[in-house]
């Protein structure tokens, strides 16, 4: 209990120091986007927020032939203020991170199946404009750790339908910060 206790007064010190030495820098706390990708659901929006400046939680929904979902944690590499324009980060989430969309020989969807697990990125984010409150958010590679039912389906199913990064992937959105 009491390396808890010191560990606590320790981190409450250093924001405490670290809010004053950067008077004239904002943290952003809340941030909302659309985009397409896993933390998009697909093709959606998505929702975070940032309790301290290195860190942040999301949520994103969105369409991928179904309904999408991801939720997750964001590690800022450096912190989420108003200093930086690259902000690089690490990630980790839990939601759907295979999809196969089966349709006739009309292109008419008969049947959507999604796979849920966990998956891990790294990335940046490139922020822009007077304040830096708007600009990109780039995963430039994430790697979902499929169950043995998605490594079935996937292994099962026909080359035209199977995703060309097999369980890596990318995503791009736009993201405004409040």
């Amino acid at each position: 209990m009491k390396t808890i206790t010191v560990f606590l007064c320790s981190l409450i010190f250093c924001i405490t120091t670290y809010g004053q030495s950067r008077a004239d820098v904002k943290a952003h706390h809340l941030d909302f986007g659309f985009g397409g990708g896993y933390e998009y659901g697909g093709v959606g929006f998505q929702a975070s927020f940032a309790p301290i400046p290195y860190a942040s939680a999301f949520a994103g929904f969105g369409f991928n032939g179904g309904f999408g979902y991801n939720v997750g944690l964001v590690w800022h590499i450096l912190p989420k203020t108003t200093r930086y324009t690259f902000r690089p980060f690490i990630e980790t989430m839990y939601g759907y991170n295979l999809v196969f969309v089966y349709t006739d020989a009309t292109y008419s969807t008969y049947s959507v199946k999604q796979y849920y697990g966990p998956s891990i990125g790294a990335g940046c984010e490139l922020r822009f404009g007077k304040n830096k409150r708007h600009g990109a958010d780039i995963c430039l590679l994430r790697y979902a750790i499929w169950s043995p039912e998605a490594w079935d389906a996937y292994t099962d199913a026909d080359s035209d339908i199977k995703p060309p990064l097999g369980p890596f992937g990318l995503s791009i959105g736009y993201h405004i910060e409040f």
